[in-house]
């Protein structure tokens, strides 16, 4: 009876106790930060022409942003 909701509590515990270390709490935020700018890259509406065409460069170096060499 109760397992579930003690494993959570369990789990919850352990987390808070990690975040006493130091520097886990900011690489936490970090690897939250990074997934949140992933996520809204690749949820970003790809921009388009105004003949209706897709502006494929841009939306690729939104994804990867390098300059490509244009010689």
């Amino acid at each position: 009876v109760g397992g579930s909701g003690q494993m959570a509590a369990e789990s919850t515990r352990r987390f808070t106790k990690n975040l006493l270390k130091p520097g886990s709490a900011a690489e936490i935020r970090q690897n939250a930060s990074q997934v949140v700018k992933q996520t809204a890259l690749l949820t970003a509406p790809i921009p388009r022409r105004s003949d209706g065409g897709y502006v494929l460069s841009r939306a690729l170096n939104m994804i990867c942003p390098f300059k490509a060499d244009d010689s």
